[in-house]
Order: C-alpha cells, then sequence, then structure tokens
C-alpha cells in the first residue's frame, strides 16, 4: 500500500542521525492482528479504543564517515490523517480509489512477533478495519497470514506443522536460526582471527629473525664504532633511529596496501551492506603503527643486548664468514 497525502512532521533525533526523507510517497505495510491479539496490543500500549497505531519508532543501523551503530529513535513528531491506495509494482501505477486512515495512535511499541520495521509507515489495524481494506473487490493484493507463538517446547509446534505440511504450513523457528546464526559466527570468528593470530605470529617471527641475523652480521662494525668511542648512549641513540626508519618504511609500504584491500572490501560488500562513504579504519590504523614500533624496538632491544656486553678486541678480531 500507498499514500501520497500523509502530513508527516519527523523527530529531531530523526534528522540529527543524519536520516534523510527523499519522497513525497510513502510506502505503508499494514498490519492486522485478530480481535484477542489487538484488544491485548491495545492494553499492552495504553490505548482505550480501537484506532489505527502507528509504530513510531526507527530502529536499524546507520552507518558514517568513520563510525556505525544502531539507532533506535522516535520516528515522527506528528502525522495527520492520510488515505492509503493500492499500488501496482509491475506496472508502477498508484490506484485512484483511497481508503481513510484516521485518528492514528502513535506508539514505540512493536506488537507480539514483529522487531523491526521494513517501511517508511507502518499501521496496525484491528481485524475489522484490516477486512474492511483487503475484502475490497478492487484489492488485487493477497495478504500473507502468520501466526505467531510463544513456546518453552517449540519442537511440538514444528512437529505439529511438519504434521500438517500439505496444507501449505510452513514454520520459522526463531530460536533454532539464532542458534545457527550464532554458531556460523563463532566459525567465522575463529577462522578470522586464527588467521589474523597466525599472519601476525608470521609477521613477528620474520621480523624478529631478520633483525637479529643483521645485528649478528654487524657485530664487528658496533665494536669498531664502540672503540673509537661511541658511548653507550650514542649507541641505544643510534639503534633507536634505525629501528624509526625500519618502522617508518613498513609503514610507508604497509598502510597504503592494508586501506586498498579495506576499499575492495567494501566495494565487494556494497551489495550486501548499504553504506554512505568509504570508512577508513583511523583505530587499527593507530593500533597498527604503535603495534610496529613496539615489535621492531623489543626486537632490536633483544638482538642487542648480547653485542652490548661482549669484548669489543674479540668482535674486532672475529672474522664473519
Amino acid at each position: 500500500m500507498y499514500t501520497n497525502d500523509a502530513d508527516i512532521t519527523y523527530s529531531k533525533e530523526f534528522y540529527d542521525n543524519g536520516l534523510k526523507v527523499e519522497e513525497k510517497e510513502k510506502y505503508v505495510l499494514i498490519i492486522g492482528l485478530n480481535n484477542e491479539s489487538y484488544n491485548n496490543y491495545k492494553k499492552e500500549i495504553g490505548l482505550k479504543n480501537d484506532r489505527p497505531i502507528v509504530i513510531n519508532k526507527y530502529q536499524n543501523m546507520v552507518y558514517t564517515e568513520n563510525s556505525r551503530k544502531l539507532v533506535s529513535i522516535k520516528l515522527f513528531d506528528k502525522i495527520s490523517d492520510f488515505n492509503v491506495s493500492y499500488y501496482d509494482y509491475e506496472n508502477e501505477k498508484l490506484y485512484d480509489k483511497k481508503y481513510p486512515i484516521k485518528d492514528v495512535y502513535l506508539t514505540d511499541i512493536y506488537p507480539f512477533g514483529i522487531d523491526s520495521i521494513d517501511s517508511d509507515i507502518t499501521i496496525v489495524l484491528n481485524e475489522d478495519k484490516f477486512n474492511e481494506i483487503f475484502n475490497d473487490e478492487n484489492n488485487e493484493v493477497v495478504p500473507s497470514k502468520n501466526v505467531y507463538i510463544l513456546a518453552n517446547k517449540y519442537d511440538e509446534i514444528d512437529k505439529i506443522v511438519e504434521d500438517n505440511s500439505k496444507l501449505g504450513m510452513n514454520s520459522y523457528n526463531i530460536k533454532e536460526e539464532m542458534k545457527l546464526v550464532t554458531n556460523i559466527i563463532l566459525v567465522v570468528k575463529i577462522l578470522l582471527y586464527g588467521f589474523i593470530s597466525l599472519v601476525t605470529l608470521i609477521g613477528v617471527t620474520s621480523v624478529l629473525n631478520t633483525i637479529n641475523t643483521s645485528i649478528a652480521l654487524r657485530r664487528k662494525e658496533f665494536a669498531v664504532l664502540r672503540s673509537i668511542g661511541l658511548t653507550p648512549k650514542g649507541f641505544n641513540k643510534m639503534l633507536f633511529f634505525e629501528s624509526l626508519f625500519f618502522g617508518l618504511k613498513s609503514l610507508l609500504y604497509g598502510i597504503p596496501v592494508g586501506l586498498f584491500v579495506t576499499l575492495l572490501l567494501h566495494l565487494s560488500m556494497g551489495d550486501i551492506v548499504e553504506f554512505d562513504k568509504f570508512m577508513i579504519p583511523y583505530d587499527s590504523i593507530i593500533i597498527t603503527i604503535v603495534g610496529v614500533f613496539v615489535i621492531v624496538m623489543l626486537s632490536q632491544w633483544y638482538a642487542t643486548r648480547k653485542i652490548k656486553k661482549e669484548n669489543i678486541l674479540d668482535a674486532i678480531r672475529e672474522e664473519n664468514i
């Protein structure tokens, strides 16, 4: 269903989160509850008489330039009476006949079984008002019928659905689906963090081995420098700057390559998740920079601790093979 005459005032929180309204025409989702469920829902939200109920809550993941956050805010400050009409998706045609929605009641509480909204306006109607719209002879829309059940012994319900599968019934077990999603996320985390840990360990080991070998090959050079007056303080300063240049050179190659890979991931995920802009992971880059310098300097210190203590004459006489 669609509406093109709704007078809507969106909330300040809606605009503060960078959300925008682009079209006057709004997609309307109509949810019909049977009388018992509707009455229970009325009691839950504190409504006395039967009125169209509009869900006044926006809940979604919002992506900004440098972050993402789950937004759960009030959607409307005000919404006037409006009309809804059928919409032909194939021909992109809005039908002329209008069905009035008057005296709406705003609430931020979802009805049982609904935990998110994927429409511009969501209306909850009682059984009579719902049938008045969808049983109209002009209606070409076949509404879907869903039954939401809260039960501890959900296996028994699955069995009932399975026994009646010939009637076209199918079930969606939220608890089982959540278990499946949780297990998939756990497996992905294990594989991802395991791979990252392995690559990090290989990299650290390679850096340690390279620096250790480089220092060992320069023992004679360091001994000569110390013999002509290089003090321990000067020796430490020289190693500090060597570590600094070594780390900067690594970052000069690593950061651009890492950003390029991040951009490729951003482009490949574009069809799955909608991003406003390409987000540069500044926090990860800062952690990487600090980590590189710490690893390089610790490796340099570990490799030179024996050289500082050895005899200068012995080191000069020793020839490297």
